[in-house]
């Protein structure tokens, strides 16, 4: 039975592993034979899930930093391949995810005020800023040439932007009106069912979005929560990312409410981070940009 490649099969793609579709297409192009089968016993896509989902609940990874920037990082995304951050220094990086060697690192510049925020989807990059405007970015290149420019500036805004996103929403009303942090909220994710935020009470709070009221509350006395100003969060199917003022990274359970590990490495605030199933990329005022590899240990 133990040979039976089915049961390996039934095991990698229990929702014990629990594995967005993302990454189940990045695990099964690497395993993936010439005929499209995959061997699940031989390659055991079960224990590659098995390692990484014990890694992430004991905080197990290896950290890459990233340095260059001159002023504290404000912002991040990144793609299989690369990471991009903003920065109080006005400039927009873009690294590689493979080395971090200086000399692969592209510096966007035409900002003339702290970037804020960024959105990048293939190979569009768009950003906001301080100085009021949004930009659009090129970020094409192959081995011939390099088309990275900044494609249009739009105008408009009368202060700072601070956040942007590709979206559509069938009606502009308010739905609803979420009431219950101590002081202002400084950011948010959500699901299908649920919304969670951060705010400068160093507080995480769990809504419920359909009928509006709070369903957890995540605090430095009940959960070892947070003991500084959350900057930031994340959440997908089966866990919550938060960083904070206290250098720190926490990983929640989301079926439980309890803090799975703490990540350490940063020397100052963390400001924003962004994950998928393999690692967490992070920015900090510490003026480094670090890479979270859960699946190397």
């Amino acid at each position: 039975m133990a040979s039976n490649d089915k049961i390996w099969q039934r095991l990698a793609l229990s929702s014990t592993w629990p594995f967005s579709k993302t990454g189940h297409e990045r695990q099964m192009r690497s395993h993936r034979k010439e005929d499209g089968s995959v061997d699940w016993k031989r390659v055991n896509v079960f224990v590659e899930r098995y390692k990484l989902q014990r890694n992430w609940r004991r905080g197990y990874c290896h950290v890459r930093t990233f340095e260059g920037h001159t002023q504290a990082i404000t912002c991040i995304q990144f793609d299989g391949s690369r990471i991009v951050s903003g920065s109080h220094d006005k400039t927009i990086r873009v690294w590689d995810m493979r080395t971090n060697s200086p000399w692969s690192v592209i510096t966007l510049c035409g900002h003339s005020g702290t970037v804020r925020c960024l959105h990048l989807l293939d190979n569009r990059l768009i950003s906001g800023s301080t100085d009021r405007t949004i930009k659009v970015w090129d970020l094409s290149i192959n081995l011939q040439w390099s088309g990275i420019a900044c494609k249009v500036t739009m105008v408009g805004h009368e202060d700072t932007v601070r956040c942007v996103q590709v979206w559509d929403l069938p009606f502009g009303s308010c739905s609803k009106t979420l009431r219950g942090h101590r002081d202002a909220v400084t950011c948010i994710s959500f699901d299908q069912s649920r919304l969670f935020s951060g705010s400068l009470d160093r507080t995480i709070k769990v809504w419920n979005l359909s009928l509006g009221n709070c369903i957890n509350t995540i605090d430095w006395m009940s959960s070892e929560g947070h003991t500084g100003v959350i900057r930031c969060l994340q959440a997908d199917a089966s866990k919550l990312v938060s960083a904070a003022d206290d250098r720190t990274l926490k990983v929640w359970s989301l079926d439980t409410g309890q803090r799975i590990a703490t990540l350490r490495n940063h020397t100052d605030g963390v400001t924003c981070l962004q994950f998928n199933d393999f690692v967490i990329v992070s920015g900090s005022y510490d003026r480094t940009v670090k890479l979270w590899d859960f699946s190397v240990c």
